[in-house]
Order: C-alpha cells, then sequence, then structure tokens
C-alpha cells in the first residue's frame, strides 16, 4: 500500500511502511550508526570505493529494515506530484494537497557532504535545532544509484533577501563566522550554506529553513 507520506517498501508489500516521526527516528539513527566508518578516504580513488561500498551497504539494510522503496510503486504515487526544482543535492517533488515534499539524493553522492552518515545526521540535527519534521521515506533504487528519499513539511514563500537571513541570525543570537555560515557563541551550534535558496519567506515574513547544513548541534538551551 501507499501511506500519505509514501510509497510502500519492497519488501512489506501488502503493509504499511511505518512513516511515523518515532520510527523515522529510529531508522535515521541506525543508519548514522551504520555509516560513521565509512567516513574519512577524501581522495582519490578512496572516494570512488567509499562511494561503492557505501551505495551496497545501503541497498542492504534497506532490504533488511523494509525500507527498500519499490520503483513501480514509486513512478505510480508521484505521478500527479509537481517537480519544483533541488540544486545539486536534491530532487525536490511537492505533493498535490501542497502539504508535504518528497526528496530524493543525486546518485551517486549523499547530500551536501556526500556521505550518509553526515547526511542523515544532518536530517536528525535540523529536525532537533529548526523544530523540522523531516522523515525518512526509505531507499530507491537508480541507475546510477541508490537514493534516499525523505519527506518534508512544504512551506508556501520567496526567498529572503540576504539581508534577512544576515538579521533573522543575529536576533537569534548568532554570529557570522564565514561565508554563509554562523555560529552562537553560547550554545556552540555551527550553521553553514545559509544562502537564499536554503530558507523560505513566509506571508507572515518569518523565516523558514529548509536545508541549511548543521555543522554542529550545540548544547541545547
Amino acid at each position: 500500500m501507499v501511506t500519505d507520506d509514501g510509497p510502500e517498501s519492497e519488501t512489506e508489500k501488502g503493509s504499511e511502511a511505518d512513516l511515523s516521526r518515532e520510527a523515522s527516528d529510529a531508522a535515521l539513527g541506525e543508519l548514522e550508526a551504520r555509516f560513521a566508518a565509512f567516513e574519512g578516504g577524501e581522495d582519490g580513488t578512496d572516494v570512488a570505493e567509499r562511494l561503492r561500498q557505501e551505495a551496497e551497504s545501503l541497498l542492504e539494510w534497506a532490504v533488511e529494515s523494509g525500507r527498500e522503496i519499490d520503483k513501480g510503486s514509486f513512478g505510480a504515487y508521484v505521478e500527479d506530484w509537481k517537480a519544483i526544482g533541488g540544486q545539486s543535492e536534491h530532487h525536490v517533488l511537492l505533493a498535490p494537497d501542497e502539504s508535504r515534499v518528497l526528496k530524493t539524493t543525486i546518485p551517486p553522492h549523499f547530500g551536501a557532504r556526500g556521505n550518509v552518515a553526515a547526511y542523515v545526521r544532518n536530517l536528525q540535527w535540523s529536525n532537533q535545532l529548526f523544530g523540522d519534521d523531516i522523515r525518512l521515506v526509505g531507499v530507491l533504487e537508480a541507475e546510477a544509484g541508490p537514493m534516499i528519499v525523505t519527506t518534508q513539511p512544504y512551506t508556501e514563500g520567496t526567498e529572503p533577501e540576504i539581508e534577512e537571513i544576515q538579521a533573522w541570525f543575529l536576533d537569534q543570537g548568532y554570529e557570522s563566522c564565514g561565508y554563509n555560515q554562523w555560529r552562537h557563541p553560547e550554545t556552540g551550534a555551527v550553521i553553514a550554506d545559509a544562502h537564499q535558496g536554503n530558507l523560505i519567506k513566509t506571508e507572515a515574513g518569518d523565516l523558514i529553513p529548509i536545508d541549511l547544513q548543521v555543522i554542529q548541534p550545540g548544547i541545547s538551551e
């Protein structure tokens, strides 16, 4: 079956894959722990070999955990969804009711930092730091490699001005610590990639992060 948030898993046909926040958080934790060992090795053929090993292990995990997405189910499910872009990290599809988006990583990489552990860690920290509701749907195998599929609330709005982004961070006590990068001196949180495409300005004038890079989540107050 296909749930409201995503298509059925390959290994649980006939039943709904658990896409609750609790189950998603648990799955993200499993992935972070499993793939932490793959971090490192950033030069030459080591990168290609790491990507190959990560892809192989990710597909194995998806089957073991019931998070392998059925290709046919996925294609049918997103047929009426609207492509709304994405940049170098994701393809993004908007639900017909405009409540949520589906985001798929672009193989062979996994997000801005390229590896599974850093990618899922950023999802966890974004939920923690910004009160987001990013959930893991599963893993979809494509010709170029496996894609991590997530769902996230859709926010209607426009791109904020650079000055508005700066004011948003300053109002929360952050200090600039580099290009599009901010650090909170009290909590130790460090945020990167804070450009106009990664925040949305709502009609009410609020700024909502949608794809910032959390380098350090800091200590919760």
